[in-house]
């Protein structure tokens, strides 16, 4: 065997016989189309797909997930769009409850301010008669006005155990005489043996009215704010009684609302304060007072404390004092 470094071992099989047997390979096509003979009039303009492509296509799966994406998407944003006008109207609610508020709170500082300023009024007129009774002085002999003037001022806080006695009316009485006798000496001296006031017939019957009334509310306060002649011999007393409801109020004038016991811690320890008139008819033969009219409204505050005209119904149930302050 000859070997050689210029030749190959396998020099022998490369020979022309075997290496012009061989068929060259043809480059292979990678385009999808292949151009056709373009002498066939058949075939000019047509093109051939390959078959290993397939069309690119959205199959059911992925179109069904592109939806779903979308409606997610729709979805999210409508909410979002329903959070944003829910928060919008919670503002404007907020908005409108707050400014309800602000207008009651508004309310009842004008309705409290009102009050004030007719409390002051009142006042006023009080301080007003006071000073002009003083200026006149106190005539010695009975007259329909000072006598109502003296009333008040000596019944100013009820019935009495003792007062002082500085006035014209009172200065002939002895100076160790109580209040009680005091009141009751005036109650003689310038009214009728039966005078009338209300359902008590008498002075005993009057003064044990008071009695009563300082008993239940101790504490009571009795103004006067305006004397006016209605008509000749009678006298219109505009009066203001401030008193407070205590537990021994409660069992004495409303012993019933022991069994509701929101309506009775509702009155318990609150001040009253009541508008009233007292009429004094006045006989001039006699120069004496001969009835006594008296009535306060006792209602409204009581319809204040409570809230409602049913409420005040059952406070006013069975009491031992009317609606127009009058014992029963």
């Amino acid at each position: 065997m000859t070997h050689s470094t210029l030749s190959p071992p396998n020099i022998n099989r490369l020979g022309d016989s075997v290496i012009g047997g061989v068929v060259q390979r043809t480059r292979p096509v990678y385009n999808r189309t292949f151009a056709m003979d373009k002498t066939s009039p058949d075939r000019q303009n047509q093109t051939i797909s390959m078959p290993c492509f397939k069309a690119l296509t959205r199959t059911p799966i992925v179109s069904s997930r592109i939806s779903q994406e979308s409606t997610s998407t729709m979805d999210l944003k409508s909410i979002s769009e329903l959070l944003a006008e829910a928060k919008i109207e919670l503002r404007r609610q907020q908005r409108r409850v707050n400014t309800a508020r602000y207008r009651k709170r508004q309310n009842v500082k004008a309705i409290k301010l009102e009050e004030d300023i007719r409390s002051l009024h009142e006042g006023v007129d009080e301080l007003e008669l006071q000073r002009r009774l003083i200026a006149a002085g106190v005539p010695l002999t009975n007259t329909l006005w000072n006598v109502a003037a003296e009333y008040f001022r000596l019944f100013r806080n009820g019935y009495m155990p003792a007062v002082s006695v500085s006035n014209k009316f009172t200065n002939n009485y002895n100076g160790d005489k109580n209040g009680s006798y005091v009141q009751q000496d005036f109650l003689r001296d310038t009214t009728s043996p039966n005078i009338v006031c209300g359902g008590v017939v008498g002075v005993e019957a009057l003064l044990e009215h008071w009695r009563a009334t300082s008993s239940y509310f101790p504490d009571i306060e009795v103004g006067l704010v305006r004397l006016e002649q209605k008509y000749r011999g009678m006298l219109l007393a505009t009066t203001r009684t401030k008193f407070t409801i205590t537990e021994h109020s409660l069992r004495r004038c409303f012993p019933h609302l022991i069994n509701y016991r929101d309506m009775w811690t509702k009155l318990l320890n609150q001040q009253l304060v009541i508008r009233g008139e007292v009429c004094f008819k006045w006989e001039a033969d006699n120069h004496c007072v001969i009835e006594l009219l008296q009535r306060g409204d006792l209602l409204t505050p009581v319809l204040k404390l409570v809230g409602s005209l049913e409420d005040v119904a059952l406070v006013f149930d069975k009491a031992g004092i009317s609606p127009e302050c009058q014992l029963q």
